[in-house]
């Protein structure tokens, strides 16, 4: 299953980067992963003496284990941020069957921050970004950001890139509008002319 299946994207629009939480964010699922699989080969000979009840608990606390560890791989990857260059979309995997896909055109963002708060997310760099839209409400949280000020600068140029392409284009019927004001007298009367028919 590809990351950005359940996207559309348009004509001219193209994927500037994708970001995936850091490790640390799944930490307590990688930590019980590691317990479930290394306590049952810890006791192996202890529960394979116990026969039949010993090779249950010994294989039960492995499956557990390989479980908690595919989850938080399978998360880890899922749920990302995908910067393109007319948009932000943001995946939230919540679980196998249970996703959140949420867009921000840059024509609403109105701030971008990110928060780094604690020792942990000190050491190793990763934060939590927010992006506000115009009604002043946080419309996208992505957490265990690495490189929240790269990514930071990034949204934000292509947001100003984004609103200067769009003031030079201007809309279709303002360009109409200047180039029919572009016609000299007499071709503006033969355009009229022809509209009237």
């Amino acid at each position: 299953m590809s990351l950005l299946k359940s996207t559309t994207f348009h004509h001219d629009e193209r994927v500037v980067k994708i970001c995936h939480p850091v490790w640390l964010t799944y930490f307590w699922s990688y930590f019980f992963s590691a317990i479930f699989i290394l306590t049952p080969f810890f006791f192996m000979f202890f529960l394979f003496a116990k026969e039949n009840w010993g090779m249950i608990v010994f294989f039960v606390s492995l499956f557990f284990g390989l479980g908690f560890l595919f989850r938080a791989f399978f998360l880890n990857y899922y749920n990302s941020l995908v910067i393109t260059t007319e948009r932000l979309i943001g995946l939230t995997q919540f679980g196998a069957w249970n996703r959140q896909v949420s867009e921000i055109n840059y024509a609403h963002v109105r701030q971008v921050s990110f928060q780094i708060k604690g020792l942990w997310r000190t050491l190793f760099k990763d934060a939590l970004l927010k992006v506000e839209t115009d009604g002043g409400q946080a419309a996208l949280v992505f957490d265990g950001l690495r490189q929240p000020a790269r990514v930071q600068e990034l949204i934000t140029s292509l947001r100003d890139a984004y609103h200067a392409a769009k003031t030079q284009s201007g809309s279709g019927l303002d360009r109409l509008t200047e180039q029919i004001q572009k016609l000299s007298a007499e071709d503006r009367q033969k355009l009229a002319n022809l509209i009237g028919k």
